[in-house]
């Protein structure tokens, strides 16, 4: 801002200067010449204003150049960039859509932002982005959080399945395999979420749990996410697997409606909802065969949700045909366009209520 500043009043000088040097030469050159003299004044005039207001943009294209907007209703700031410490953690301060932040690093998933007049934190990547990359519309949509289930290297570490539960489970693992293709689940799931993304982005606001398999994102922490920035939809893509090479089909996975977790529970009606948008869109698209929509109180990214949550298994990757299937990249699209269907259409059921 003291740049731009800076070069306005510098801009009223010149334009005093020149204005002085036209009249010292209408007041004191011959008539024939003064004609002449003043066009030429004028030009130069002309010229010296095209360029300051050419290097005012380019002093506010670099005052602007790191100036990011928050995009989602709520966005915590923490001291570190460590995912598990912050689950547990207090945040510095909570962003609201819409203020502006400084990036000062960007990393993944967190990067590092200065706020106000010298707060400095980390929040999650994907909630900012660059106001040269989005305008006003951009901080008013509906935000969606896409997560590609399982990751490169599994945790085995435990933590609580539920709020104030003892029963633990793995952190996270990296899933199943083809059977045919021997594809990973990780790299599938990825494939199928940066797709969905590119379907959704025009309309919604995408928030990405993550954008490369070389993350360690606990199901805790990947449910803590779409609480924190108070999501409108939280929608986990995972591929299944079974002893039974025969097993086909895809199916979306909710709680049920007697969960011991509270949170949870309260959101039973619309989890259900929107479990059967997602599975009822995505069969109709790919033609894969609808299983039932299962109701369970055992998976840790459901049970710390306190937003619309489901899974969806989209086939079976130890199912030989399904597997080579779920690899074709025209079917890769439907698969695609078949959950982002089914989260449309359980955004706009919302609208009608």
């Amino acid at each position: 801002m003291k740049k731009i500043l800076t070069a306005f009043i510098f801009s009223v000088l010149i334009m005093a200067l020149v204005g002085e040097a036209i009249l010292f030469r209408y007041l004191y050159l011959k008539e024939e010449e003064r004609e002449t003299a003043k066009a030429e004044t004028v030009m130069e005039m002309e010229s010296i204003i095209k360029q300051m207001e050419e290097d005012e943009k380019e002093v506010e294209i670099e005052e602007n150049e790191n100036g990011y907007l928050v995009l989602v209703d709520e966005l915590p700031v923490y001291a570190e960039s460590d995912i598990s410490v912050n689950t547990e953690s207090s945040p510095l301060i909570v962003l609201k859509r819409g203020e502006e932040v400084t990036l000062s690093n960007e990393g993944n998933p967190y990067s590092l932002i200065q706020y106000g007049e010298t707060g400095i934190g980390y929040v999650w990547s994907d909630c900012i982005r660059s106001k040269r990359e989005c305008g006003q519309f951009t901080v008013t949509r509906d935000v969606i959080v896409i997560d590609a289930g399982h990751q490169e290297k599994g945790n085995s570490e435990k933590e609580p399945i539920g709020p104030g539960e003892t029963k633990t489970k793995d952190k996270t693992a990296s899933g199943t395999q083809g059977k045919a293709t021997e594809v990973l689940e990780y790299e599938l799931t990825l494939d199928i979420a940066l797709q969905v993304e590119e379907m959704l982005k025009d309309d919604y606001t995408v928030i990405m749990v993550r954008r490369t398999s070389d993350v360690n994102i606990s199901n805790k922490e990947r449910a803590m996410l779409a609480n924190n920035i108070k999501a409108k939809v939280f929608v986990r893509i995972h591929a299944d697997g079974s002893e039974n090479p025969e097993a086909r089909g895809a199916m979306a996975i909710c709680n049920t409606p007697n969960s011991k977790y509270e949170n949870v529970r309260a959101n039973y009606e619309q989890n259900r909802k929107l479990s059967e948008c997602v599975i009822d869109a995505y069969t109709k698209e790919t033609d894969i065969k609808k299983n039932d929509i299962r109701e369970s109180d055992d998976y840790a990214g459901i049970n710390w949700c306190s937003v619309p949550v489901t899974i969806i298994e989209m086939g079976f990757m130890t199912n030989r045909e399904e597997d080579k299937l779920m690899q074709d990249t025209e079917f890769q699209q439907k698969m695609a366009k078949g959950i982002a269907t089914g989260i449309k259409n359980y955004i706009k059921s919302l609208q009608i209520e």
